[in-house]
């Protein structure tokens, strides 16, 4: 037989859930996921988080999340700078209460922030009739490429398009 102890205000982070994969440095929303461990509803929690163990901001929730359920909280916007960066986050005071089961409470992610991709579609080309050209360079791992022309009629994905006259 298997005893399972259920504590009254028992929240938690189940997982940062933004950013969490690779992304480019600039603004970004912090999103996390709370959970209700506890056998009471909660209807309040406080927040923290912590990155790359600078100043920390506490975010104050309410809401009402019913025992097992869970709730996605964005809890402020920081600016990330080029790097591998730590975001912490942790529940506190539940209810108002004290958390009765504090080892739950915490969510860390490790993340890698890419520099900003410096554009080159290169320098001004004459091209002939009948020639190609071909813009940008080789593509790179993780970014995302947009290039259209003006005046409109022209627009790509890839890395390097292929353009001619017409």
């Amino acid at each position: 037989r298997i005893n399972y102890i259920v504590y009254d205000n028992d929240a938690g982070i189940n997982e940062v859930i933004s950013p969490n994969i690779a992304f480019c440095s600039g603004p970004k929303a912090i999103k996390v996921q709370i959970g209700n461990y506890g056998k009471n509803e909660i209807d309040s929690i406080k927040i923290g988080c912590l990155i790359n163990g600078g100043n920390y901001q506490v975010y104050k929730w309410k809401g009402k999340i019913k025992t097992n359920f869970s709730d996605t909280v964005t809890i402020g916007t920081f600016d990330f700078s080029a790097g591998v960066d730590t975001i912490k986050t942790w529940t506190f005071n539940p209810n108002g209460q004290t958390d009765s089961f504090p080892p739950n409470d915490t969510a860390t992610n490790i993340i890698t922030v890419n520099p900003l991709p410096s554009p080159n579609a290169g320098g001004n080309q004459s091209i002939c009739n009948g020639n190609t050209y071909a813009l940008g360079i080789s593509s790179i791992k993780g970014h995302l490429y947009s290039w259209r022309s003006y005046p409109s009629g022209f627009s790509s994905t890839i890395s390097t398009p292929t353009v001619s006259p017409t």
